[in-house]
């Protein structure tokens, strides 16, 4: 019986991760982060208790998707700050899985970066009274209200049969993405560095691009009970784990740095 119900409950998550298209835009909340979270959670635990490599994959499938919607929110200009709870959560999780799948370590740790990135970004945002921000964060705001709309119309496209409907929305979503066009062209035109900064993702490669042979960057990323380290240099990159306890921090870090300053 208990196997039964984990199954069902399994169709259910792998169903919720399918409904999360990556590129996905509308109304999210928090709610839905939460979720993605606690279902990567319970595919880590499945993890744990079986060590089928499937529920590691669909955890770390979980916690990705959870930092995209996490992304979508906060370039949506929406300041929660319980959302910044849910981002160590995201870390850990994202991080966790990847210490054990290497070949995530990268997509991990950009996005990580641009979450960081959002939050900053989003929290700058909430905190600044100049007027300089007012038209264009009206004008960014106009593009999430016309991407959940556009993303509502095409829904209702796929349900529809009748042609004459059918074209009258599609003229519809037409003329969404003219505007949105429009708007974007503003943005970049006449704000660029308000564009740049709210739309921009962290690539990985173009950093190790500035990289010398004999340099290493080290990136630290401890959270309440575990730490992670990434040693990057210009074509390696390389995701250690920590023992964050007080006792052990010291020599863990000098460990990291002894043997981060040896060539690979």
């Amino acid at each position: 019986a208990e196997n039964s119900n984990f199954e069902q409950a399994e169709s259910l998550f792998r169903q919720t991760l399918d409904s999360y298209d990556d590129n996905t835009n509308g109304n999210f909340y928090y709610e839905n982060v939460r979720d993605l979270v606690q279902i990567g959670q319970v595919f880590y635990n499945a993890f744990i208790s079986t060590d089928e490599k499937k529920y590691l994959d669909l955890a770390y499938n979980a916690y990705r998707k959870s930092a995209l919607v996490f992304s979508k929110i906060y370039r949506g200009d929406m300041f929660n700050a319980i959302l910044y709870t849910y981002s160590n959560k995201i870390k850990n999780g994202l991080l966790k899985c990847a210490i054990l799948l290497p070949e995530k370590e990268i997509e991990a740790l950009e996005l990580i970066e641009d979450n960081d990135s959002d939050y900053l970004w989003s929290k700058f945002l909430n905190n600044q009274s100049n007027t300089n921000f007012e038209e264009p964060k009206k004008l960014s705001d106009s593009l999430n209200v016309i991407a959940s709309n556009t993303t509502l119309l095409r829904a209702q496209l796929s349900t529809l049969k009748d042609k004459n409907s059918i074209s009258e929305l599609e003229a519809k979503v037409d003329s969404l993405e003219k505007i949105n066009d429009d708007i974007e062209n503003i943005l970049k035109q006449k704000y660029p560095s308000f564009n740049a900064f709210s739309k921009s993702d962290f690539a990985l490669e173009l950093l190790q691009n500035t990289i010398n042979p004999d340099e290493v960057i080290l990136k630290y990323i401890i959270l309440d009970s575990v730490g992670y380290a990434y040693k990057i240099e210009a074509d390696a990159v390389k995701l250690f784990k920590l023992d964050v306890e007080l006792d052990n921090l010291k020599s863990q870090l000098l460990t990291f740095i002894e043997d981060a300053s040896t060539p690979s």
